[in-house]
């Protein structure tokens, strides 16, 4: 280890370090210090004298640049992250202290230390990337540019930069952009790739395409190979055959402006580049051997089209036979060349052929009779024409394939719309030949998913009970004389008005406790603004600030009739959807919780994009300064201005992109700034293709040949118009739902039998809110005063009730002082109002006017649960290791028994028994036969054959079983540990014989074909795996028989009756994602029926606590039930008794360790 020292600034009482980047052969020396708190510390220093960089021998602008270049792979925050201050070039390495005091005035001969030479020059602290590289030459580069040719001695430098590469593709793939990026900004002369090419034709062809033939083509090995750039349609990579000379690449991020963790298939596609190339060449080189010989076909039709003026149809029959035996062989050539493929390796951004296309071509190989070629050419064709369409399917590609010297045109893009073989084609088939026979395959990219598909944050405002969820349960709070839509007065003659009147004279009761407050939950009709996190809590900031809130979901019918064309219209939609969701959240991964600070950047970075691409209100911008984006032009116009103006630099000098150019670029994401957010000079290829791609996919058009770019089709789809009787069905389907929702008593007419808790008089809002210890009560300015007195009388009634019944003191049931309870003040009024609803960002339940009545309980457990689960996002139901954990797995699981247990390996068992048979269909190849038929019977011979081969076996093991106390089975285990794995091999390959017999004896119409290899392997391997759910099946069966039991959970665990009703109910209902069988939803009801048993019990009625939890409330509703039911019920109330053991002891510590909320000094407040 070298241990030399040498005297060197010791700046760590600067809180920074002093670094020494020694001079190469491609740069001078750089000076450089390592700020350890980021750009942040650098502005402190510069903020009164901004020059004193530069006059300390520093590029504060290049510096910048470094840091624009680099990943945020590893998510580096450059306001508070180390930041490197690189020297000038002409510095080279020499460095005063003069020029150190400049920027750090303290800084003495005293700092000057002996340091070792090693310290000073290791940036491993500050760049991680060494052993990154490291891994990607040891796993791939090492490897795969192996055997390559290259012109011997070629040297790029000596070319025009503007002139080389001299790729064919518009766009062709440029890898490590960042490093090279990087690498000039240090200065490097600009990277030059040398052409490498996987095969010796490839490397001919690029050398006559471009005037090289003096050179040597020579093949070698490049195990440390540099790639800058593919370029795929000339199967050519660009590369620096050795970096071992450019130190400086550990200091660089090789993911190229990539994210790691967000961008892995991405940097998975820049590995394999030679794989991808040499794919490319054997699947031209197939195409190659196609087009030649379909040639002379094609010029002696034309031919005999010359002189006769037509084909006979017995000439036309000779020519469709060559035509199809040259396509099988095509095809089956195709088919095994992507049968060996290893798909990891596969890139689209380094291959001509996407997999998903070369999938299409093998798996029509495999569904084609291929005998057909020869047999019936005609039927062969069609079927390919049919399928895929032949000038699509073959003649664009072998124009895709071929150069435009091979094709005999001037340009190689005139092949797709001149090409000769669609008039072969025309001639040969009986059918059309339309564009639109292609579909893409579903791995391609879905861009019709509706917008919130693309934009899966919601904002989970409340945890709503018995009626349905939604976003729009908690709005402003109403101002005075404000009514709730259609909520009935419950005043409606004057002897009711009198009585009211006359209740004026006592004390109001109005809000009391803390204000409960709330922010605005619908940002439809106004976006989400800065300002309204004035009123956010943590919990609504991390569940209201998102995307959607703040960029709506667009709406392309008003965009097409302000006149954006469709092309704009898409390149938005890619922009927003690569937003980040919300503050701190990349990708799937979160790297940090928002707060007040981050979300306000979030929301002016996505709001000021919004306003940029669509265009402000003219209200809000009336000198036209954000006009909208409405073409693609204008979209990449606007999009480079955002990234200048966000950066705080002029447009025309800001050259870098990145989401490291500023806090806002941060808040984006790296998707959305590394590949879409760039200068309008630097558009990326994966923008255009991205854009292009949904075009192409609406249009089934693989090869991107006359393609409408005005077509709005993938964007706005023709609604469909519902029939009456599907409107009947949808209309049935809301109304069980509804009355699924708890048909409960109006308010005022609960029944209530226990009144004891009060002794029959009122009591006030106060006294509600300390002997229960809530944080704060609040009421609707529409519920009147006689009615507040009534709900006060009632939730005191019912909240005392449910302390008794859960043997926990009053104070309890606010879970320590963080719950809040309002009545009709928080809830959204109409027609789909919820009966009630629990606000986790508030920590509040709230019960509407006139329905609310009955689902206390309901909301209770709700709040419960949130509590339980310490009020993070995830509820103590949805945890494995929560007090409420057994509780669900009662509500979601129960004992399997043995008539379900034969029902249920029953099914198994024919399962893979007919997978089993469907493998033998090619015994009846040629031969018209019933398959279901044949395989209804041969999947009765063989279940029937396995029972009687392992009966015997089974009656024996259990006639040796004589004591009384082992004749009942407690576990699984055991059920075929009599059958040995031998025995089953055997099994299966003997039942073959049962199925011959089957086929001679029934089924027989003439010599079978023999299965292949593969086909009898398969049919053994399913019947392995079916005869063990048959042994198993004969085994219960028997010992029921004989008088054997199975205790409780004997079989194992299946899904309960609860939960099975509950994932019914959601389709039934006809929900989009799951509701009724959610964790939370269950625990609730669960809870709910808990309590309603409980009142029961102790011979109670609370009609306003709980309400048709009853198991056979809905009986006459819907054949499923929303609540636990039965042995289910019962045991769910059996853990509910085992787990309330200690969440009663979580209560009571809770009430005795904390404060109790003191609420006399808090004034009452108006609404």
């Amino acid at each position: 280890m070298d241990t030399q020292k040498i005297d060197w600034f010791d700046l760590s009482g600067e809180n920074a370090s002093l670094k020494l980047m020694a001079k190469n052969t491609h740069r001078t020396a750089k000076v450089c210090i390592v700020f350890n708190e980021g750009i942040s510390q650098l502005k402190s220093i510069i903020l009164d004298n901004p020059d004193i960089i530069a006059e300390a021998g520093f590029d504060l602008q290049s510096s910048i640049n470094m840091e624009a270049s680099e990943s945020l792979a590893h998510k580096r925050d450059t306001n508070h992250d180390k930041f490197v201050l690189y020297s000038q070039s002409d510095l080279d390495g020499r460095l005063s202290l003069a020029s150190l005091q400049r920027i750090f005035p303290n800084l003495t001969k005293d700092n000057l230390v002996p340091t070792s030479i090693q310290e000073i020059t290791d940036f491993s602290g500050v760049f991680p990337y060494e052993n990154q590289w490291k891994e990607l030459y040891q796993k791939h580069y090492a490897d795969e540019f192996q055997n390559v040719w290259h012109f011997e001695n070629f040297d790029a430098s000596g070319y025009d930069q503007e002139t080389w590469p001299p790729t064919r593709t518009s766009q062709p793939t440029a890898m490590f952009s960042g490093t090279q990026q990087k690498l000039e900004n240090l200065g490097y002369k600009p990277m030059m790739g040398a052409p490498i090419f996987a095969s010796r034709e490839d490397g001919e062809i690029f050398a006559r395409q471009n005037d090289l033939a003096d050179l040597v083509l020579k093949q070698s090995n490049f195990p440390f190979a540099l790639p800058l750039q593919i370029d795929r349609d000339s199967k050519t990579v660009y590369a620096i055959t050795d970096v071992r000379s450019m130190s400086d690449l550990i200091y660089c991020d090789l993911h190229s402006g990539h994210d790691a963790e967000n961008e892995v298939e991405y940097v998975k596609q820049l590995q394999n580049p030679i794989y991808n190339l040499r794919l490319s060449s054997t699947i031209d080189q197939e195409f190659r051997t196609l087009h030649t010989s379909l040639g002379p076909l094609r010029q002696q039709i034309a031919d005999e089209k010359s002189a006769f003026g037509t084909i006979e149809e017995e000439t036309k029959a000779i020519f469709r036979k060559e035509t199809a035996i040259q396509f099988q062989q095509f095809l089956t050539k195709i088919n095994a060349i992507v049968s060996n493929l290893d798909v990891e390796k596969i890139s689209p951004l380094q291959s001509k052929y996407d997999l998903a296309k070369l999938e299409e071509y093998a798996e029509l190989s495999e569904q084609l009779d291929m005998n057909l070629a020869e047999s019936n050419p005609q039927q062969f064709l069609q079927a390919i024409d049919a399928e895929y369409g032949l000038n699509r399917f073959i003649g664009n590609g072998i124009a895709y394939a071929l150069t435009a010297k091979e094709l005999d045109v001037s340009d190689a893009n005139e092949a797709y719309a001149e090409n000769d073989f669609y008039q072969l084609f025309a001639d040969l088939s009986a059918v059309t030949h339309e564009s639109d026979q292609i579909e893409l395959l579903d791995d391609e990219f879905d861009f019709v998913q509706t917008e919130s598909n693309s934009e899966s944050i919601e904002a989970d405002s409340a945890e709503h009970g018995p009626d349905e969820p939604s976003l729009d349960t908690s709005l402003e709070e109403p101002s005075e004389g404000q009514t709730e839509p259609e909520a009935p007065t419950l005043f409606e003659d004057e002897e009711e008005f009198a009585a009211d009147r006359d209740d004026r004279s006592k004390e109001k009761i109005n809000d009391v406790g803390a204000k409960i407050g709330g922010a605005r939950k619908d940002f439809h009709r106004s976006h989400l603004n800065v300002s309204d996190l004035d009123k956010f809590n943590q919990r609504e900031l991390e569940t209201l600030v998102t995307k959607a809130n703040v960029w709506p979901p667009l709406d392309y019918e008003a965009m097409q009739e302000m006149g954006f064309t469709a092309e704009a219209a898409t390149a938005i939609k890619i922009v927003k959807d690569a937003i980040s969701v919300q503050p701190g959240k990349d990708g799937r991964r979160t790297y940090f919780q928002p707060n007040e600070k981050n979300s306000a950047l979030y929301i002016t970075a996505v709001g000021s994009l919004r306003d940029h691409l669509l265009g402000k209100d003219p209200e809000l911008d009336p000198e036209g300064k954000f006009p909208p984006a409405k073409t693609l032009q204008e979209v990449y116009s606007r999009l480079s201005d955002w990234n200048a103006r966000m950066s705080g630099r002029p447009s025309e000098e800001l050259k870098s992109w990145g989401s490291g150019l500023s806090e806002y670029h941060q808040a984006l994401g790296s998707k959305a700034c590394n590949y879409y957010i760039r200068p309008k000079d630097n558009i990326s290829y994966t923008f255009v293709n991205e854009i292009q791609r949904p075009f192409k996919k609406a249009q089934r058009n693989t090869y991107g040949q006359d393609i409408d770019y005005t077509s709005w089709a993938h964007l706005i789809k023709n609604a469909k118009v519902k029939t009456d009787a599907e409107k009947d069905a949808a209309k049935q389907k809301k109304e069980i739902n509804d009355q699924l929702h708890n048909p409960v008593p109006p308010h005022l007419e609960a029944e209530i039998t226990e009144t004891k808790w009060r002794n029959g008089q009122d009591v006030s809002e106060h006294q509600l809110l300390e002997d229960f210890n809530f944080k704060g009560l609040e009421f609707g300015n529409w519920l009147n005063q006689n009615e507040r007195q009534h709900v006060v009388n009632f939730a005191y009634d019912s909240f005392c009730d449910l302390a008794d019944i859960l043997d926990v003191p009053k104070e309890a049931v606010s879970l320590g002082g963080n719950l809040s309870i309002g009545f009709g003040s928080r809830g959204r009024g109409g027609r789909n109002a919820a009966l009630a609803h629990y606000e986790p960002a508030r920590k509040v339940i709230n019960l509407t006017k006139i329905k609310g009545a009955g689902t206390l309980a309901h909301e209770w457990f709700h709040a419960l649960d949130d509590y339980l689960g310490n009020y993070k996002s995830n509820y103590a139901s949805e945890k494995y290791d929560s007090e409420l954990s057994e509780v669900m797995n009662a509500a979601k699981k129960s004992n399997d028994t043995p008539e379900s247990y034969i029902d249920s390996v029953d099914a198994a068992n024919t399962k893979y028994t007919r997978y089993a048979v469907s493998w033998t269909q090619e015994i009846f190849k040629g031969q018209s036969y019933s398959y279901s038929e044949y395989q209804a019977a041969a999947t009765e011979i063989l279940k029937e054959y396995v029972a009687q081969k392992v009966g015997p076996k089974i009656s024996q093991y259990l006639a040796n079983i004589t004591d009384p106390e082992e004749k009942v089975f407690t576990t699984r285990t055991g059920l075929t540990n009599f059958i040995t794995g031998n025995d089953i091999i055997a099994i299966a390959a003997s039942s073959k014989d049962k199925l011959d017999e089957l086929i001679k004896t029934k089924f027989h119409q003439g010599i079978p074909s023999p299965m292949s290899k593969k086909s009898l392997k398969n049919y053994h391997g399913c019947m392995e795996a079916a005869i063990p759910h048959m042994v198993s099946r004969e085994f219960v069966r028997q010992a029921l028989k004989q008088g054997f039991r199975f205790e409780n959970n004997a079989l194992g665990k299946i899904d309960s009756n609860f939960y099975s009703d509950a994932k019914k109910l959601d389709s039934f209902t006809g929900r989009t994602k799951p509701y009724w069988s959610t964790n939370k939803e269950m625990l609730a009801r669960a809870g709910a029926a808990y309590v309603q048993d409980k009142l029961a019990q102790a011979g109670k009625v609370n009609q306003y606590l709980v309400n048709g939890s009853e198991e056979n409330a809905h009986k006459k509703i819907c054949a499923f039930s929303p609540n636990p039911q039965g042995m289910d019920r019962q045991r769910i109330n059996a853990q509910f008794d085992e787990s309330f053991k200690l969440i009663k002891v979580i209560l009571e510590n809770a009430v005795e360790s904390s404060h109790k909320v003191t609420h006399d000094d808090t004034p009452s407040m108006g609404m």
